[in-house]
């Protein structure tokens, strides 16, 4: 059994080692052709058929899927290797800082419920959760605007951050495909997207032993639930500044 442990941990390492130079050495190269494809469009503007441009317009767009994959990979391969400090972090404020750094989109609204709070998490982890929950939730909507609404509740030791759109649901029968890496609802002509998404978001979950829930019936509306347990460590963190 030791020996099982100690094959399955290289392996994952070596798995880790891989993503990492692979994502970071193919940047170069990728953007070397992305260059290339502007000057060819630039320089032959004039003369180029319309079918012509839409290709090289369509091989920009599969340039840059690829950046954001090899990007999100990097992300994914780095997120074990950290050892991250468990801090006060306002809910609030920080679903606030992300959606409005991150707004896609000004005709999405965010709706914040009971989240005046303070936690005791890693802010990067809790960062890269609500930053993908909130990405998908508007890359993923199928109307040009919507509502997104984040709220905290307790129960008991049960911490729980739901993260809820008005978007068109995920049957149930897919729930479980949403978790693989690499998979994703829509064709990737209709959504760029790399598929890594809630991939990162559990593994974040994981760096401070948090699962993730999805809850929709697919009719409408999808809810995404952060839940995780109080740390041995946590005090009254509302007294505390952020």
């Amino acid at each position: 059994l030791k020996n099982m442990v100690a094959e399955l941990e290289r392996s994952n390492l070596e798995l880790d080692q891989y993503a990492f130079v692979a994502s970071h050495d193919l940047k170069s190269p990728l953007q070397a052709i992305f260059q290339l494809a502007s000057w060819i469009e630039e320089d032959c503007v004039e003369v180029l058929p319309e079918d012509s441009k839409k290709h090289l317009l369509l091989l920009k767009e599969r340039i840059k899927r690829m950046e954001k994959l090899l990007a999100d990979l990097l992300l994914f391969s780095r997120i074990s290797k950290e050892k991250y400090k468990f801090e006060s972090i306002n809910v609030e404020k920080l679903i606030k800082n992300v959606f409005e750094f991150n707004s896609v989109s000004k005709r999405f609204q965010l709706v914040v419920k009971q989240c005046d709070i303070y936690v005791l998490l890693p802010r990067i982890p809790l960062e890269l959760i609500v930053r993908n929950v909130l990405s998908n939730a508007i890359k993923h909507h199928d109307k040009s605007e919507g509502s997104i609404t984040v709220a905290y509740r307790k129960d008991l030791e049960i911490n729980t951050i739901s993260i809820c759109d008005d978007g068109p649901g995920i049957p149930p029968n897919m729930h479980q495909k949403v978790y693989e890496m690499f998979h994703t609802l829509k064709p990737r002509d209709t959504t760029e997207g790399s598929g890594l998404g809630m991939a990162i978001v559990i593994k974040a979950a994981a760096q401070f032993d948090g699962k993730v829930n999805i809850v929709s019936d697919g009719k409408r509306g999808t809810c995404i639930e952060l839940c995780w347990k109080d740390n041995n460590k946590h005090e009254d963190m509302n007294n505390v500044a952020d």
